[in-house]
């Protein structure tokens, strides 16, 4: 017999799947139309009677009077719902009775879990602690909201305060793409990335046939600049970018191995990285460990787990190797298996951690000590092919995707999305509750997470490693994502989005204030998507209340300067009532080993005056107060030399 538990699982696994959102009956329309709002926990279940006992715990609307609720199922229709929907303790929300002419009281909306909305009326008014559960709506309410109840509360009083936005359909555009140029085998890493220092983002792309670099030299105009720069010849298959030596040059990982700028525009190649056979090299990246805020070197092999490289922090500059110092090389931590690797501070504590996608997945959190542990997750994930080829997905990142206050991690298996969440210091796997992000492209390979579409909620945007479709998840607040396929197919009118890619990056390259996309695709094209998002803002003559709202949205530019403590900086940004609106780690958008710029792209909906922090990685901080109010696009640098 499948315990209740197992029940639930399962349905969550399944409703998303079907999920469409209905524009026309959202949580807004709700608050509105019900007199009373309520949360409730449920504090006991009674399988043999199908009753169940529901404590009143927080008023969000109206004048609910009765401590306690009992609810009887008894129509045999319910046996399933009630079976699978109810949890001891969890919150259970109920909007109870209709204004304009109905009988106060009388019928009753409520939501668990799951998607699956229900129906039940009170059977007395003059007892309104007695109801009957009459109807399972099934797929009627899919759409209206899909997530957690706890977070459905979170809506509805954000309602009240009149700072609500969940939009129903995605309200995003780009631009036909734009080739910058054409590898000669398939394109891997990527980077968008102001290499010599002028302002401009330019472009840096991954092939086993040979890398290539294009610098923007005009808006919008890219040149091969790849042996003028001395790197003709050089292939691999990831890239960073950072300022290894603190001379304030960008330096250059690629295949594994540091270039040094010489400062006149040219990059040396030096042997500060032993030498690692490139059949076995996974994936190299700079990622800041140490806490000295000089960037260090993270490296995957094949069958040979992660090595990391810790940088000297000042001269003559060197790297050592950490590896089993950091317990890295351990069993527990995977010393041999084959992955994609990201990082970023997963628990909030100043320190480094990361996500190593290999055999069932491995969260690394690092201790004071600089030694990184298994923190104990879920079992069941799968990195491998539906061949058995090891590690072909799990590219992903951390990004602050289920509340903008802290880290998430966000990965892909072979089948799908993977969404972990750290709540009450625990790992919680969130992936079916987040709407269609279960609706996924096959052979998924790696994900990045950026506000593509400037409303200040970091989306989703996964590429899969054959010649299929993309995918761009809009991320609706509250723990909730859209599929936007589903809804609009002109999002992406070029090709490159159609036809998979082995590298993704993304960053504000036309100055706009919005992030555009860049992709390294199977076929050797490196490809602009540049986003045009924000023209779609046009003042309407009856707009509707979300047009309404992204019109007046603000729009940030921060980029980050400085010798040390770029390479692992955070971006936080506060509003008025100090709570964290935006939040940002500089280098963590890793993917398969891509690099974005040294900058953020921040959005807020509601103006107003905001609070900027920048941590930068080697412990200092700068904080600023930016009046969003007027203006539309602010942009600022902020520098940690001076």
């Amino acid at each position: 017999m499948m315990t209740r538990a197992f029940l639930v699982a399962v349905l969550l696994v399944a409703a998303p799947a079907t999920a469409l959102v209905n524009p026309s009956l959202q949580p807004m329309h709700l608050c509105g139309r019900y007199d009373t709002i309520e949360m409730f926990a449920i504090s006991d279940i009674a399988d043999a009677s199908r009753t169940v006992t529901l404590t009143a715990k927080e008023r969000l609307k109206g004048a609910w009077t009765a401590k306690t609720v009992k609810m009887e199922a008894r129509d045999e229709s319910l046996a399933e719902p009630f079976s699978m929907l109810l949890s001891k303790d969890a919150p259970l929300v109920a909007f109870i009775g209709k204004g304009a002419g109905r009988r106060q009281g009388e019928e009753v909306l409520f939501y668990t879990t799951a998607g699956r909305w229900q129906k039940a009326e009170i059977v007395n008014r003059e007892d309104p602690g007695l109801w009957r559960w009459t109807e399972d709506t099934k797929e009627a309410c899919f759409g209206t909201f899909n997530g957690r109840a706890d977070r459905l509360v979170e809506m509805v009083i954000d309602w009240q305060k009149q700072r609500y936005y969940f939009p129903a359909t995605p309200f995003i555009r780009f631009k036909p793409d734009m080739v910058v140029g054409q590898l000669p085998g398939p394109s891997r890493g990527v980077a968008l990335y102001d290499i010599d220092g002028d302002g401009k983002l330019d472009v840096y792309a991954c092939s086993p046939d040979g890398d290539r670099v294009y610098m923007q030299t005009g808006p919008l105009k890219f040149e091969d600049r790849t042996a003028a720069l001395g790197l003709a010849g050089l292939s691999s298959p990831s890239v960073s970018f950072a300022d290894v030596n603190c001379d304030g040059f960008a330096d250059l990982l690629a295949g594994g191995v540091i270039y040094l700028a010489d400062g006149k525009g040219r990059f040396v190649k030096t042997d500060l990285l032993p030498a690692v056979d490139k059949g076995q090299l996974k994936c190299a990246v700079f990622a800041e460990v140490s806490g000295d805020g000089c960037p260090d070197v993270l490296i995957s092999t094949v069958k040979g787990g992660l090595r990391l490289f810790l940088n000297s922090g000042k001269a003559p500059w060197s790297f050592r190797e950490a590896s089993d110092e950091a317990g890295l090389r351990t069993d527990a931590c995977g010393k041999d298996a084959t992955g994609f690797v990201c990082w970023g501070d997963w628990n909030g504590d100043g320190r480094t951690d990361l996500y190593y996608a290999a055999g069932r997945g491995l969260l690394l959190v690092q201790d004071a000590k600089g030694r990184f542990s298994p923190v104990k997750t879920f079992a069941g994930y799968n990195f491998a092919s539906n061949e058995g080829e090891e590690g072909v997905a799990g590219g992903g990142c951390f990004a602050a995707l289920w509340r903008p206050d802290r880290y998430d991690v966000i990965t892909t298996s072979e089948g799908g999305l993977i969404l972990l969440v750290n709540e009450n210091n625990g790992i919680v796997d969130l992936t079916s509750e987040g709407n269609e992000i279960t609706e996924c492209t096959p052979s998924m390979m790696a994900v990045i997470a950026e506000d593509l579409n400037a409303d200040g909620l970091v989306d989703l945007y996964t590429v899969s490693r054959r010649r299929v479709a993309n995918i761009y998840h809009d991320n609706r607040g509250y723990g909730s994502f859209m599929a936007s396929y589903k809804y609009d197919h002109g999002i992406f009118p070029g090709q490159a989005h159609n036809q998979g890619a082995w590298g993704a990056a993304a960053g504000d390259v036309d100055g706009d204030g919005a992030s555009d996309l860049l992709l390294g695709g199977l076929d050797g094209a490196v490809t602009l998507m540049i986003n045009d998002s924000l023209s779609l803002r046009q003042a309407k003559e009856n707009p509707l209340y979300h047009e309404k709202i992204r019109l007046q949205a603000r729009y940030l530019s921060v980029a980050l300067r400085g010798r040390v403590g770029v390479m692992g900086a955070e971006i936080t940004l506060a509003d008025g009532e100090k709570k964290v609106v935006a939040r940002r780690t500089i280098g963590a958008n890793v993917a398969t080993g891509c690099r974005g710029p040294d900058a953020a792209s921040i959005a807020v909906l509601w103006p107003g005056v905001y609070q900027l922090r920048v941590r930068f990685s080697s412990g200092r901080e700068k904080s600023m107060t930016v009046d969003m109010t007027e203006k539309v696009h602010t942009s600022m640098t902020v520098s940690s030399d001076n």
